[in-house]
Order: structure tokens, then sequence, then C-alpha cells
């Protein structure tokens, strides 16, 4: 393996990342704008190679949308749900059977562990797909 890759081939360009597939996390697609929830390219990019693994391996996921602290619930609780739907709506659109999404839902806000934490909060402000235990 290339150094940054995974067992499933997947090189690790952060800010969207697989994570060991051990894991239960397996990715978080990090750095959405602020108050936004639409995707970005490089989003997009790593949902069309998500799409494909899981479509090979069958592995069902849950989608977890996340905000930065800054804001209230009023504001992040939303929002973190409009994060999980984008990432649920393209996986659909894209060739994903919905019966590989569990759920998705969103969390509101959510503080950075510190080691991955740069001073910045747009860690935070994320998608987690997690896989199904088993």
């Amino acid at each position: 393996m290339r150094p940054g890759e995974t067992p499933d081939g997947i090189v690790d360009e952060r800010p969207v990342a697989f994570k060991d597939s051990t894991e239960q996390v397996w990715a978080v697609l990090e750095d959405f704008d602020i108050e936004d929830a639409r995707l970005k390219s490089k989003h997009r990019g790593f949902l069309d190679k998500a799409i494909k693994i899981l479509r090979k391996n069958r592995r069902r996921i849950a989608l977890f949308g996340h905000t930065s602290v800054t804001g209230n619930n009023a504001i992040n609780d939303p929002l973190s749900e409009r994060r999980a739907a984008a990432v649920h709506d393209f996986l659909i659109l894209h060739g994903l059977p919905a019966t590989q999404i569990l759920f998705h839902r969103g969390t509101g806000a959510l503080i950075a562990q510190q080691k991955h934490h740069t001073g910045e909060d747009a860690v935070d402000r994320n998608v987690t797909l997690v896989l199904e235990p088993g």
C-alpha cells in the first residue's frame, strides 16, 4: 500500500478521509462552509468512491451531520440534519441502494477532538459515515 492508502485502495486525502476499515467510523467529510449544507466537489468525488466500495462489499452505513459550536441549537440542529440529508441524497442519486443506508440524522454541534483541532472549526462542520457493526 502507498502511504495514506487504506486496505480498500483509497488514498487518504484530508479533509475527506476513509478511516481504517476495522473502525466503526469509516469516513468523515469535513470542511462544510459555515451555515451551509451544500456538498463541495471534493465531497462529491469522495462519495463516488465510497459508493463503489459500498456497492461491492454491501456494508450498510449511518450518516451523522455535525456543526461547529458557533451559533445556537435553533440554527445548528437543522443545519446538521441538512448536511446529513445532502450526503444521503447524493448517495442515493448516484446509485447506492437505499437499503444500504440505515439512517441519516443531524446531531448539532460537535467539539473536535484535541488531536484533530487545528484552531478552526472546519473539522467540526462535517458528516460522519459510520459502518454497521459486523
